[in-house]
């Protein structure tokens, strides 16, 4: 009865069209991308706008439709978000993810979206600009050789947002070697593990404990927090008041600023 409960289709969800969970484990044990998981399904979503898929003991619904979408947005207080410590009890990916903005909800939310909507305010045009030439730089450089344009807009990614939401240049284009750069695609690679994706319960098995993976986290949240204290001591109080005022400072700015603000206090392991 128990699995029949797991399996059972809710009331509310029996006309919604089942996408194909079978396709979607493939391409996650293969490694196959978001663009071939979209094939996948494209046919029952561009029909219907919205389709069904078993996960993890739960049905959860997807949508293209953006009607739905923005019911969905709109109505926080309504379409709660699951929190990852609750998906993932004790899991890497519930301490990897921690408290967030995409995670928590009412006054969760509410707080980090106070702390965090500043830094979305002005777009800093110029460091897209100045990492699209470093960008040509690196092909320029490229001889007689295929170029992978797919690792270079993942470096490119990782420059823009690194200077953008930190003022922090990982050098991923120039210099993918870096401590930065490694550590953080170890971790990345941890967490898109699909084995632990697709059966999470087995992380509580002593023999696929993720006791290596838990120290390549650490080693990352250490790196973050001393550019969180170098950023800090950086920062003179004057200054960080001027961009904060003129909506000039980036996202870990206006968090450094708000862990000092007594009504909305956030720790160096919210801004990780």
């Amino acid at each position: 009865y128990k699995i029949y409960q797991k399996f059972r289709v809710p009331e509310g969800l029996k006309d919604v069209p089942t996408l194909n969970y079978f396709g979607f484990l493939a391409s996650l044990i293969l490694n196959k991308g978001p663009d071939k998981i979209w094939e996948e399904s494209r046919n029952i979503l561009e029909k219907n706008g919205i389709g069904k898929f078993w996960f993890n003991g739960n049905w959860y619904i997807v949508t293209i439709d953006l009607e739905l979408i923005r019911d969905v947005f709109a109505k926080t207080d309504l379409y709660t978000k699951t929190p990852m410590e609750e998906f993932f009890p004790g899991s890497l990916m519930a301490s990897y993810y921690g408290t967030n903005v995409v995670f928590t909800n009412g006054d969760a939310w509410k707080r980090h979206r106070y702390i965090t909507n500043p830094a979305f305010k002005s777009l800093p045009m110029h460091v897209f600009d100045e990492t699209a030439v470093k960008l040509l730089k690196v092909i320029e450089k490229v001889d007689n050789e295929p170029i992978e344009v797919n690792d270079l807009m993942h470096r490119l990614t990782l420059d823009v947002l690194g200077r953008a939401s930190f003022g922090f240049d990982f050098n991923n284009l120039e210099d993918p070697t870096n401590v930065y750069v490694t550590t953080y695609k170890e971790v990345v690679a941890e967490t898109d593990n699909p084995l632990y994706l697709i059966l999470p319960f087995i992380e509580y098995i002593p023999y696929f404990d993720r006791t290596e993976a838990r120290k390549k986290v650490a080693k990352m949240n250490d790196l973050y927090n001393g550019l969180i204290e170098k950023k800090r001591k950086s920062m003179e109080t004057d200054e960080l008041n001027k961009k904060i005022n003129n909506n000039s400072a980036d996202l870990l700015e206006c968090m450094i600023n708000a862990s000092n603000n007594q009504k909305y206090p956030m720790s160096n392991e919210e801004m990780r």
